[in-house]
């Protein structure tokens, strides 16, 4: 069927020219892929990447005004929560100094119609209409 010399010496550099032949065409078909498939894969991204530069660019802006809102609305809760904080801190030291009035007339076994009626009457908030 074939012909094989089995007995013929095989030497160094047959094996070095099939090689580099090998190579030689690997490198010659690589560079035609490239030459014909890349190009337009190229072009392709860059408007690719220019599409992303844009969407960066929208994504900044936005991320910047979500900041400037962000501290916007934080002033405006500090300035409203810190009024409440402070009318909620003065009821606070008028219920201890209620309760330290309480304590002592307790102490002194005094009757409770000696306190303060506001010690004595819990005020209920009216309901809030939406």
């Amino acid at each position: 069927m074939f012909y094989l010399t089995i007995t013929k010496p095989y030497n160094l550099s047959d094996a070095s020219i099939e090689i580099l032949i090998m190579l030689l065409v690997a490198f010659i078909l690589g560079y035609l892929f490239c030459y014909f498939i890349l190009p337009t894969k190229k072009e392709n991204n860059l408007d690719e990447a220019k599409s992303f530069e844009h969407q960066i660019k929208v994504l900044n802006e936005r991320l910047n005004a979500a900041n400037g809102d962000k501290v916007a609305l934080k002033k405006s809760i500090t300035i409203e929560y810190g009024t409440k904080l402070d009318k909620l801190k003065t009821k606070l030291d008028h219920a201890r100094a209620d309760l330290e009035k309480c304590l002592s007339s307790k102490a002194d076994n005094t009757n409770l119609a000696s306190l303060p009626k506001a010690a004595l009457t819990v005020k209920k908030k009216p309901a809030k209409s939406k």
